[in-house]
């Protein structure tokens, strides 16, 4: 049997047309046509956020009272008592009555202002506070023999006290030339 090169070709694009055509939609033992659905893309959806439920405030429980506030209460004096001028006045004595203020070890600063308004010196003193007890804290500016006599630096001076780096108290004294 011989079957021409154009009959062959026919045959084979009939085959192959009609076996397309049916792949994936018949079922095996089924009588009908099954019909293939694709997919479609997917839908980019929104993230849906969470409700955030407020945060509860924080329960503090202290076995103790809380610390009243600092206070500070400046005293000063010269020594001699009964001197105010450069060449009599040996130093300025500054004592400083520390209440309430946090627990514990705490730094203690007195800054004194020349009449200039310029920072002269810096001191500091440690007190360790406790519950319902009045602390102490002294202070000594030297005036006497240093360059305030030697500079006749006369005037307001002015000291300020600190309380762990906070500003408190403040008062003013005056050296007379």
């Amino acid at each position: 049997m011989f079957v021409s090169h154009r009959t062959f070709v026919s045959l084979f694009v009939v085959l192959i047309a009609t076996s397309c055509s049916n792949a994936g939609r018949s079922l095996d033992g089924s009588l009908g046509v099954v019909e293939v659905i694709e997919t479609p893309p997917p839908i980019a959806l929104e993230p849906t956020p969470l409700p955030v439920a407020e945060p509860l405030p924080p329960l503090f429980l202290y076995d103790q009272p809380l610390p009243l506030p600092a206070r500070h209460t400046v005293h000063v004096r010269f020594e001699p008592s009964n001197v105010r001028t450069l060449d009599e006045v040996q130093s300025v004595e500054i004592d400083v009555d520390v209440e309430g203020g946090a627990y514990g070890e705490r730094t203690i600063n007195a800054v004194f202002v020349s009449p200039a308004g310029f920072a002269w010196e810096k001191q500091l003193t440690l007190i360790d506070a406790k519950p319902g007890v009045m602390q102490h804290a002294h202070f000594t500016l030297p005036v006497a023999a240093t360059f305030i006599a030697d500079q006749k630096l006369a005037g307001a001076w002015q000291v300020t006290t600190l309380d762990d780096g906070v500003e408190q108290a403040s008062a003013t004294f005056a050296l007379e030339e």
